[in-house]
């Protein structure tokens, strides 16, 4: 389900390089040619308060600032080529799970039906929004995970790639991305990714996305918890598999308050050879 849904967000072209710009780093990685390792890697200090990601008003504060991080970092990659796929924060884009009884066959009916479905819960014009979505499943409806992003929103991070030359092939956030690295296979995951400003949850059933949940930094325990009891008491859920967890700066101590608090173990994001702060920008080169 994540990787079909990823070669469709923002753009259906999958370079083999990207680019993660976050309010702390910008990032750059090149995968392999199965693109399940990493060949190359390099990260740089973004200043504070250079980027603050968020779904209106101004992303990219210092244009300057953000910009040098870039460069520094393709520069120490040994980045050659013209495309590279660009994941943005969490924080700059609308994610939602919806579940619809009837929906439109043609394509652009189908942007207007989601745009009609978000018109009240996002706080920007739909209308100029950039859309995707992909049907993931449902219990006699049909479900759909959807994203929506300001089109001005989108375009300060790509004029960023842009003024090295470069083309961003495919746009993804930073969860999303993550989640390309699950496996496919049996049970029930509930997936926790950690950025600078946000915590997200999502449940997965047989690798079907099933609940997406996103809050402000805080606590481990915290943000997951209640998504584990609407996994529970909501979604009928008869035990975890897996749980696991991503992110750059995770604490030990908050690791250990979530497995004592769930009950659950907590199992390494695929490619436990490189870093979690890597993770995002390799899932979303997956095809």
């Amino acid at each position: 389900m994540s990787r079909r849904f990823l070669n469709g967000l923002f753009g259906p072209d999958v370079p083999v390089w990207a680019c993660e710009i976050t309010p702390c780093r910008a990032l750059v990685v090149r995968s392999s040619d199965d693109r399940r390792q990493v060949r190359r890697k390099a990260w740089d200090r973004v200043e504070p308060g250079a980027l603050v990601p968020r779904l209106r008003e101004t992303n990219v504060i210092d244009s300057g600032a953000v910009r040098s991080a870039v460069g520094r970092s393709l520069d120490e990659a040994g980045f050659f080529g013209s495309e590279i796929v660009l994941v943005i924060p969490d924080d700059a884009v609308r994610v939602a799970l919806i579940e619809v009884e009837s929906f439109p066959s043609a394509e652009e009916e189908q942007r207007a039906f989601i745009r009609w479905k978000f018109r009240k819960n996002v706080p920007f014009d739909v209308g100029s929004a950039r859309v995707t979505w992909a049907r993931v499943g449902g219990n006699g409806v049909i479900g759909l995970l959807a994203a929506l992003a300001p089109e001005s929103i989108v375009r300060q991070y790509e004029e960023i790639v842009e003024s090295f030359g470069l083309h961003a092939g495919k746009v993804v956030p930073s969860t999303l991305a993550a989640l390309a690295l699950l496996p496919d296979s049996g049970g029930d995951t509930l997936f926790i990714k950690k950025s600078d400003t946000a915590v997200t949850t999502s449940v997965l059933s047989d690798g079907r996305i099933r609940f997406y949940r996103k809050v402000p930094i805080g606590p481990l325990y915290e943000a997951a918890y209640p998504t584990f009891v609407y996994y529970q008491d909501k979604l009928g859920g008869a035990g975890l598999r897996d749980l696991v967890l991503c992110g750059g700066d995770l604490n030990a101590d908050e690791q250990a308050e979530l497995e004592q608090g769930l009950g659950e173990r907590i199992e390494t994001l695929f490619s436990a050879d490189i870093e979690d702060v890597y993770k995002p920008a390799l899932g979303a080169l997956q095809k």
